[in-house]
């Protein structure tokens, strides 16, 4: 349990970076689709920086919701409101008996109104979705390719 703390914990604070090594990711497949290293599209060098992209995208998103949470904090529940309504004044939200937290669908909801954005939940899901379906579609070309290559060897 304690590694999967520590996983969270890094991912929560590494979101940023994980989003630019995925924004570096998606720029490089863009960069060989449209033949910058005189690769084609046929050729495959494009589909897993592509598919390894979405998904650190799908990890920095979730990252984001997770910091924007009070889940990981090691504190009371009036202590964490304080700490998630980041004003200088006090605690805008009170502590809530019904609140809850969850790390899937990731929600936050201690303090009052939902801590974590509306957008994460979906993001995470349909960039998971999206590197899935790159992944499925690279690996059937690449086999569909093999199968040609021995089909006209044996020709």
């Amino acid at each position: 349990m304690a590694a999967l703390y520590l996983v969270l914990v890094l991912v929560a604070l590494g979101w940023p970076l994980v989003a630019v090594g995925a924004c570096a990711l998606v720029i490089l497949a863009l960069a060989r689709l449209a033949g910058g290293q005189g690769a084609s599209p046929a050729s495959g060098r494009w589909e897993w920086p592509l598919s390894a992209g979405m998904a650190m995208a799908a990890i920095a998103s979730y990252g984001y919701g997770l910091a924007r949470t009070t889940s990981l904090l090691m504190t009371d529940a009036e202590d964490r409101c304080v700490i998630a309504s980041r004003t200088a004044v006090g605690y805008e939200h009170p502590v809530s008996s019904v609140g809850a937290t969850s790390l899937w669908p990731l929600h936050d909801t201690t303090c009052g109104p939902d801590l974590v954005p509306a957008f994460v939940n979906p993001l995470v899901v349909t960039l998971a979705l999206l590197c899935l379906t790159l992944v499925v579609v690279t690996a059937a070309a690449r086999v569909r390719r093999a199968g040609d290559v021995a089909g006209h060897l044996r020709a």
